[in-house]
């Protein structure tokens, strides 16, 4: 039996590359307006399978925004600081994030995190 279902290559893919931190906890937040826009049904059940396997369904997330787009606005940095206090024993986040003094755009980088509980690494 197939574990993953869906149109497109045989070689691997990002749900794939998500599934692999299981057992630790994942949230992955998707939109309705670029790639991930069919990842709640593709996807995730593929994800949530293989959490099934470690007996840690509970441990893997995932928040679709279906009228939300691909950035990285206040709506997704709520759900990544919840889930990071959640995940990480860290205090609840604030209500509301500070005003910024400065309105230049922040240039924002990328830098792997690998979650584990109670050990947070940078990549």
């Amino acid at each position: 039996m197939k574990v993953r279902d869906v149109p497109g290559p045989e070689d691997t893919n990002n749900a794939e590359i998500a599934a692999v931190v299981a057992p630790r906890p994942p949230m992955i937040v998707s939109d309705g307006a670029d790639w991930t826009k069919r990842f709640a049904e593709d996807d995730f059940p593929y994800i949530q399978r293989i959490y099934e396997l470690y007996d840690a369904i509970e441990n893997v997330h995932n928040r679709h925004l279906p009228n939300e787009h691909h950035d990285y606005g206040p709506t997704k940095r709520r759900i990544a600081y919840r889930f990071f206090s959640r995940s990480l024993g860290l205090a609840p986040p604030a209500k509301r994030e500070p005003r910024r003094s400065n309105p230049k755009p922040i240039k924002r980088f990328a830098i792997g995190l690998i979650c584990q509980p109670h050990s947070p690494r940078i990549l």
